[in-house]
Parts: C-alpha cells; structure tokens; sequence
C-alpha cells in the first residue's frame, strides 16, 4: 500500500478552462509567464515513470540553530561575499555552499571554505551523490506558503527530462512529521495534492521537476525546518543504479508518473 497521501481541491478556473493561479517561478524574469508556458501537459520522460522516492542513503545529521546561525552572521558574508541571498521568488534568505552558477547549465562553483571548517561531512555527503557538475547548492527554508512551481528555469529542459526525476533534495524538520507532510507534487496546479512519504531512517530524497510541480502548504524558519536544494548535471548512469537501489528499498514510497488519476 503506497504511504503518500492524496488531496482533491477545487480550483477557481479562467473562461478557458485553464486554473487561476500565481507563478513563483520568474527568475529569471518572465521565464514561464503564463499557464500555456507550463510543462504539466506535456509527456513525462522520467526514468521508470518514477516521479518521487526516497533515496536509500544514511540520515545526514545537520544542527538547524548553526545553519541559523550561519546564515545570520554579518562575518560569513564579508569574509566570503556571495554566501547568503535574499530570494525574492519565495525561498526565502539562502545559504550557499558552493558559489552560486544558477544561471550557467554546465556551471559548477566551487566550495565556499566555510563549509570545511563548519560541516564537512556535509561536504563528504554531497560528494558522494552522482552530479558531474553542480550549479546551485544551498540551505532554504521558505518562510511562506509556496505555491505549485518548478525550481529550474525553462531552459533546463535541455537536460532534465533525460534525467528526471533529478531534484535531490535532503529535508531536516523538528515541527513536521511524515504523516502530516506540507510538501506535495502535483500535474495538475495543486488541483490533486501528492504528499510524498520521507521515512525517518534517510533524509535524502529526489523528484521531478520536468514536467511535474512542486509546492508547500506552509512556510517555517530556518532552524525549524531546512532543507538543502541541489541544481546540476547528474551521472545519468550512477544517478539511476541508485534509483533503483532506492525504489527497491523504499517500494511503498514511490510516487510514480501512472499514480496521476
């Protein structure tokens, strides 16, 4: 029996048909400005239709009070400038690990030193994960209620269906559990709400972000509930020996593209 849970709501709809809705995903600037500009409709490429699970890695331990610390700290920007970003698109105040390449496809900053000095096994871990470059890598907390969104621009769809589903992503909460998650998948504008399942013994999970959309019901500070996000180019082929490592182990907790009614 799948563990994710299901939600039906009732959208207010345009005269066309299409859902009123806001788009947070405008960086850079009108990069899907419309309903029509969306990829929901559009065939999912995903490697064995898988849309969300579980990756089968050891719980990462991250002390949420330093990353607020961290992120809080006058010092760290001036020492290294570029650490910490106010996102106006709804992530919130950021902290960066590696120098942000967000806009460049193959880009792959290089690690901030802090890092080192105050987690290295953070460092070890993401070493570990299969990206042959890694663009965009930072500790985010929206502080809001996110609406549905996908976290790339338009133009990673040069490389993200062929390696979807590719969002990995490693989640820490004191205020939240599995069974009554906040995060949630869609296809269809937050009309139908898939909660994933994150089952307590990894912290490490990955979804789409190609054709499906992401959101949150509800927004948290930083050392409360945290989560790194990753952006880059994976090793498709030691990408998906650890999905299917992964869907194996966690079976019950895959959230497939055919779960979509």
């Amino acid at each position: 029996m799948s563990k994710y849970k299901v939600v039906k709501t009732v959208l207010t709809k345009n005269k066309d048909g299409t859902p009123v809705r806001k788009y947070s995903n405008m960086d850079p600037p009108e990069d899907r400005p419309n309903y029509a500009s969306l990829q929901i409709n559009e065939d999912y490429q995903g490697y064995k239709g898988i849309v969300y699970t579980p990756i089968d890695l050891p719980k990462l331990e991250v002390d949420m009070d330093q990353v607020f610390e961290l992120i809080n700290d006058p010092l760290l920007e001036q020492v290294y400038p570029g650490t910490t970003f106010g996102c106006h698109h709804g992530a919130g105040k950021v902290l960066f690990l590696k120098e942000n390449k967000f806009r460049e496809p193959h880009g792959d900053g290089q690690w901030f030193e802090w890092v080192e000095e105050e987690m290295p096994h953070v460092k070890d871990f993401i070493d570990r994960l299969p990206y042959k470059t890694i663009r965009q890598l930072s500790f985010v907390a929206p502080p809001n209620a996110t609406p549905a969104h996908y976290d790339e621009p338009y133009w990673g769809n040069e490389f993200m269906p062929k390696q979807s589903p590719s969002c990995y992503r490693i989640r820490w909460s004191k205020v939240t559990n599995p069974e009554e998650e906040v995060f949630f998948m869609t296809k269809d504008s937050g009309e139908t709400k898939y909660y994933p399942y994150l089952p307590p013994e990894t912290n490490t999970f990955v979804y789409d972000g190609s054709v499906w959309e992401h959101g949150a019901d509800k927004g948290f500070a930083i050392n409360d509930r945290c989560q790194i996000i990753i952006s880059g180019v994976l090793d498709i082929k030691k990408h998906q020996f650890l999905l299917d490592k992964s869907i194996l182990k966690y079976s019950d907790c895959v959230l497939y593209n055919e779960d979509h009614t």
